[in-house]
């Protein structure tokens, strides 16, 4: 009988040894790898990356002050963003202006811009064409939409229609 009870506790302890592995550890947690990272300022010169976004669904445009269609989605961007933002959604606007790079500060307070601007550099460009785009980035107007955990699920090439933007939002919020 003592050697049932000795098997028994050396299970139990064994048991116990493992699980411990997994104490506070969350799997979301670990397979959290975005398909975009990027160390960033913003207007104040304050760095971001990815990692701060982590569990949320993310709208990543790269835009320019001098482009056209980029301007017009602007205020399409700001539309969704407010209505998005209570629901967890965040949205990053990319400047991808090179010599224009002191114009975003007017730009962003002329249109009332109203989510996050990153000031882009080329390396984030060379990470875009060596990385999940590939060969195929085109240029700005690009946005992209990850899910939770950091994956493209949408890519608009060119300025994006707005209902395809929302319609594909609001099937990664639905989804648990």
């Amino acid at each position: 009988m003592s050697r049932k009870i000795a098997i028994t506790y050396l299970f139990l302890y064994l048991s116990l040894f493992l699980l411990s592995f997994h104490c506070g550890k969350n799997p979301k947690e670990e397979s959290f790898k975005p398909a975009i990272d990027f160390k960033l300022p913003d207007l104040t010169n304050k760095m971001h990356s990815m990692l701060e976004f982590k569990g949320q669904i993310v709208v990543i445009n790269f835009w320019a002050t001098w482009c056209p269609p980029c301007v017009e989605d602007v205020p399409k961007l700001n539309s969704l963003y407010n209505r998005y933002k209570i629901r967890g959604v965040q949205m990053i606007g990319i400047a991808m202006d090179k010599d224009s790079l002191n114009l975003l500060d007017q730009f962003v307070k002329i249109n009332h811009v109203s989510y996050l601007i990153l000031k882009g550099n080329e390396q984030v460009l060379a990470n875009l064409s060596a990385g999940p785009l590939g060969k195929n980035f085109r240029g700005v107007p690009t946005t992209l939409l990850l899910d939770k955990r950091g994956q493209i699920y949408s890519r608009f090439d060119g300025s994006f229609d707005s209902e395809q933007l929302e319609e594909s939002l609001q099937t990664l919020i639905n989804q648990k």
